[in-house]
């Protein structure tokens, strides 16, 4: 039994080392007008093997350890067997809505995705592994992300690669998310591994949250290889993530550390390094994050104009179909049957991850989810003291940026993977909080 639970732990690991990589196989690919349409690409992640072999070895593991103790098992409605029973609910429904979606394979599979973000939490919240070494192993992933991101910056050029998931962003191909201006040029952001350097960016404030309470857990004098290590990744994180240039990644990471420095009423050494860190790039950077924050080109003022009418857009299919949406996935398939004249750039999801949830799943579908939300957190909060409880706010506010200014954390299997280390980040750290003492976090 201790052999089995090794390997799945082993299993687990690798997963969150290797979940930045798009290692992807695409059997399906939908274009219109010779422009390849992203949200209808059918396929299957690499990591996507990985997770279900770590969920059917703990799905053994937890079979055999309620057979042991079948005896003592009492059914009662408990609050962890409500969560469960909310869960049960949502994924019978989104299965529902194959029913009527338009396309029901592209249904089908964000299903599937769905499905795989509620069993990676479910699968991380009750097991026993060991959270600082699989948040170390999530961390050395980001190291290597940000390490190819930074050098994406420095060379203004990317590359593709089918065994590593990379594909190539020429910086003057229309669709390449890139900084404009009439005076600089253009100038491509960090894309990392991934398809949009708003994604990179989500990752790295989720990494960069994870790493900060790694420094907060250990003895920097006894490990001091860990420390280095730390030390080394932050520099590569921040400056990764400063080259996002995503305006939601920095507006949470900014509200984590004024929350942060609210909660704990003084700054820690290390986040002043960090403030100093990015200053410096700011300043040099500065004519390129006043572009990108105040819309200072042709470039920035089109990316506002879509995000505007996608909004208005997304309110009337809304309104045309309230209660159960159009299906997941068949969001771009209703707009292009509502005008299939239009530009096949103008398809894309609305940046406002409630706004396209209730799109395409409806008021039931959310009512489903506002379920397990409110069953998560009830059980959660019983535990909580009041620090925790003020920190898991701090974490629910701070990443509301990313929820609603953007749509991959519901739209994308990654994206959605994502939302669960967030869910998993509002179960687990503001009880550790509670542990640390007053001094420790003081003095880092």
């Amino acid at each position: 039994m201790q052999k089995k639970a090794s390997i799945f732990e082993k299993c687990v690991r690798l997963f969150v080392f290797l979940l930045p990589w798009q290692t992807v196989y695409i059997y399906q690919e939908v274009f219109v007008d010779g422009v390849k349409i992203q949200s209808l690409t059918k396929g299957f992640f690499l990591t996507e093997l990985f997770l279900w072999l770590c969920f059917f070895m703990f799905m053994y593991s937890y079979a055999k350890r309620i057979h042991k103790h079948i005896a003592e098992i009492h059914f009662k409605l408990t609050h962890e067997r409500i969560f469960f029973l909310g869960i049960l609910m949502f994924i019978l429904y989104i299965m529902a809505t194959n029913l009527w979606a338009q396309d029901k394979e592209i249904s089908i599979q964000n299903d599937l995705h769905i499905l795989e973000g509620l069993l990676f939490f479910v699968m991380i919240f009750f097991s026993s592994l060991d959270k600082k070494k699989l948040a170390t192993w999530f961390v050395g992933g980001a190291t290597l992300a940000s390490l190819l991101g930074v050098g994406q910056y420095i060379f203004q050029s990317t590359f593709s690669s089918t065994m590593l998931g990379l594909s190539a962003y020429p910086v003057f191909e229309r669709g390449v998310s890139v900084v404009s201006s009439e005076h600089f040029g253009r100038w491509i952001r960090a894309y990392g591994p991934f398809a949009h350097p708003n994604v990179f960016g989500g990752y790295l404030f989720i990494s960069l949250l994870i790493t900060f309470f790694l420094f907060l857990s250990f003895d920097h004098i006894k490990n001091k290889k860990l420390y280095i290590f730390l030390c080394i990744s932050t520099f590569l994180q921040l400056t990764a993530f400063f080259f996002t240039f995503s305006r939601s990644a920095w507006l949470s990471l900014l509200i984590f550390v004024v929350g942060w420095t609210f909660l704990n009423k003084k700054i820690q050494r290390g986040v002043w390094y960090g403030l100093f860190y990015v200053g410096v790039l700011s300043f040099v950077f500065f004519p390129l994050i006043w572009v990108r924050l105040f819309g200072g080109s042709t470039y920035e003022v089109n990316s506002m104009h879509y995000r505007t009418v996608g909004y208005r857009e997304a309110f009337q299919v809304v309104h045309e179909h309230p209660f159960v949406g159009v299906g997941a996935g068949n969001y771009v398939i209703e707009l292009f049957k509502r005008d299939t004249t239009r530009s096949p750039f103008s398809l894309e999801l609305v940046h406002d991850v409630p706004l396209l949830f209730v799109a395409e799943l409806g008021i039931v579908g959310l009512f489903f989810f506002l379920m397990i939300l409110w069953s998560g957190l009830r059980l959660c909060f019983m535990t909580f003291s009041k620090s925790g409880k003020a920190l898991c706010f701090l974490l629910i506010f701070s990443s509301s940026p990313l929820w609603l200014f953007d749509h991959y954390l519901y739209s994308s299997y990654v994206g959605i993977l994502f939302s669960s280390l967030f869910g998993l980040l509002f179960c687990f750290l503001p009880t550790y909080y509670a542990q640390l003492k007053v001094e420790d976090i003081k003095t880092t």
